[in-house]
Formats: C-alpha cells, structure tokens, sequence
C-alpha cells in the first residue's frame, strides 16, 4: 500500500449532499447512503463539476462515531435542495492521498493513514473533515480508481 501524500491548499468548498451518522461498527452500511444519493449527482442546482465526495466528521464526546455525507460540490450561493444537508469549510492545507484499489478497500486504506502513516509524518492534524474526492477517473461500474483521501494538516 502506497501512502505518499501530495499537498495541496484547498480553496473554500461547500458540498450538497445526504448525512447520516455512524460509528465503526456501523461505516458498513455507508454504501448504502451511496445508494440513496447517487441519482440526484449532476441533478442538484449549482453543482460544481463531476467529482462527487464522501465528508467524515468526527462527533466530539464519542468513541469514534462520526457524520459521513455523501454530496457533490455546490456554489456557494446555490440553494440546497429540500431534505439534504450542506457542510463547508474555510480555505485549509490537505495531504492527499490517491487510493488504487477497490472501493470496498477504502476503510483499511483510511485506517492505515491515520494508523501508520500520520503518527510518522511529523504532520498534525488540523481541525476538518477527512474527504474522500472521488474524481472523473474514479469508475461507478467497477468501483475502482480516482479516490484521493484528503486529510487536513497544519501548516
């Protein structure tokens, strides 16, 4: 597994999407969330291109449960459908990460950068989500290739 960042300064960003909460045990049943949001992508006002992103935010006071929303990136004065949600975040520094493998590989690969790769990169954290980009490359039919893990660090 190959875990070499690249890092990049990410503008302001606000995403549309479908959240739900879950915790480790239950991060299974995210695919389904997919399931659910996946028609409205390149349906929903104001979308910004085609990538389409999976937002993890950690709940404080839990053990590790955390919202995850499904969502595509909107401008930032679109209006946000009836029943979805928006999150956005501040300009902020991320090492990215491409992940090659199955989708279904994902959570290893996630677990393995917050595991091996940040405690010996030197790097903190910084307050923000954990984003999954999944990017024009990344293939629905096969549910392979184009995911990049964006982890926000300090600067």
């Amino acid at each position: 597994m190959q875990l070499t960042p690249v890092f990049r300064d990410v503008p302001a960003m606000r995403w549309a999407g479908i959240m739900r909460r879950y915790s480790m045990e239950s991060r299974c049943e995210i695919p389904q969330l997919w399931g659910q949001f996946a028609p409205h992508i390149g349906q929903i006002p104001g979308q910004v291109g085609r990538r389409s992103y999976g937002i993890s935010v950690l709940v404080s006071g839990t053990d590790c449960d955390f919202d995850y929303m499904a969502a595509v990136e909107v401008h930032s004065s679109a209006e946000i459908p009836d029943g979805m949600a928006e999150f956005a975040i501040p300009p902020q520094k991320f090492a990215v990460l491409l992940h090659t493998g199955h989708v279904s590989e994902l959570p290893g690969f996630i677990d393995a950068i917050y595991r091996q790769w940040l405690p010996t990169s030197g790097l903190r954290t910084a307050p923000g989500p954990c984003i999954e980009c999944y990017t024009e490359e990344f293939c629905g039919e096969k549910m392979i290739g184009g995911m990049e893990i964006w982890v926000p660090i300090v600067s």
